[in-house]
């Protein structure tokens, strides 16, 4: 029996995580960290002219606050190439800091009307390592590679 409820909680995580991001408020299930990771926000953060951090601008993990026996950071540092602006209190120009939000999402979303409401709180970046087609539209990339390999 125990078991049993073992293997469904597995189960049950391993499909939380497989949710895609525009089911669950934009916010990834898992989001890994690393020093001078890509990353892209999932959010708009600065809209004033100057800064333009809008969702899909792309940075690098600078640094972060992590408190003890949190699950979350409390900030994640992003810079940000090329900028010229710098923060206060901030040594470089170009970063930005990133705090966890709390986003609602509906587990039976596609229902009406939905009831199974849900809050989620992280970080809004996630790897940008690849991207689709369309959130490449209007970027400068210094180089792409296309997988151009079409399945039946």
């Amino acid at each position: 029996m125990t078991f049993f409820f073992i293997s469904l909680i597995i189960a049950l995580a391993l499909r939380w995580l497989q949710y895609h991001d525009r089911d669950t408020g934009d916010l990834c299930g898992m989001l890994p960290l690393a020093i001078g990771m890509q990353v892209a926000l999932t959010q708009h953060l600065d809209r004033s002219v100057d800064k333009l951090l809008l969702k899909g601008t792309i940075g690098r993990v600078h640094s972060w606050q992590w408190n003890e026996n949190d699950r979350l950071p409390s900030v994640v540092y992003v810079k940000f190439e090329k900028a010229a602006w710098q923060l206060d209190g901030i040594d470089e120009p170009g970063v930005y800091p990133v705090r966890p939000v709390t986003e609602d999402w509906y587990l039976d979303g596609r229902r009406s009307p939905s009831v199974l409401k849900i809050k989620r709180r992280q970080v809004p970046l996630s790897p940008a390592y690849a991207m689709t087609a369309h959130a490449s539209q209007g970027k400068t990339l210094a180089a792409v590679l296309l997988d151009l390999n079409v399945d039946k």
